[in-house]
């Protein structure tokens, strides 16, 4: 099942708003509501968050994408996912993880401004870029 739709079950079943989720996640309504029409993916953190919100627990990701809430036939198999991953991304995960939670929680805190800052550089680019050729 996707995230979205865990996510948009438990909202109705609790009575949980988009801006309430959105203000508790520190986002504007209009990203929760692109992240949960699927126009725009949050990062693996923030769908933990939106879960956690929620009160979404035992939650398995499967190699698919597809995250199955409770025991699965997904739990129950191994999948090596750093097999999966570039020498350059296992030397930052290791590293990651050797650092204590608080400087791993400012560091991710730190790279999600970065990329907001950037995707909001690259609105604005496209936005600039329309208007050029519209004009």
């Amino acid at each position: 099942m996707k995230w979205q739709e865990i996510a948009k079950n438990r909202m109705a079943k609790l009575g949980v708003s988009q801006e309430k989720a959105s203000e508790y996640l520190g986002v504007t309504k209009g990203a929760f509501n692109h992240w949960l029409n699927g126009r725009r993916e949050p990062s693996i953190s923030q769908i933990g968050l939106i879960f956690d919100y929620l009160g979404i627990k035992d939650v398995t990701l499967a190699a698919d994408g597809e995250f199955f809430v409770g025991k699965s036939e997904a739990s129950d198999h191994k999948v090596d996912y750093q097999a999966a991953l570039s020498p350059r991304k296992r030397i930052l995960l290791e590293l990651f993880d050797e650092l204590p939670d608080s400087e791993a929680d400012d560091l991710l805190r730190t790279l999600e401004e970065k990329k907001q800052m950037y995707d909001a550089l690259y609105a604005e680019l496209e936005q600039k870029k329309r208007k050029k050729k519209a004009g």
